[in-house]
């Protein structure tokens, strides 16, 4: 997925939970985040949902 450069910066090395990007593209975003993280097997922990 090709996006800008301030838009990659804002990313940075955040997780879905932390940033997605925008509405037509969060479910393609989410997907490859997930399989980038399941192939290099990184942790992925559950978000936090503490207020």
């Amino acid at each position: 997925m090709a996006v800008s450069g301030s838009s990659n910066l804002s990313t940075s090395d955040k997780e879905p939970a932390d940033w997605l990007a925008v509405e037509d593209f969060r479910c393609q975003y989410a997907t490859a985040w997930m399989v980038t993280t399941l192939r290099w097997q990184l942790p992925a922990d559950r978000p936090n949902t503490t207020p």
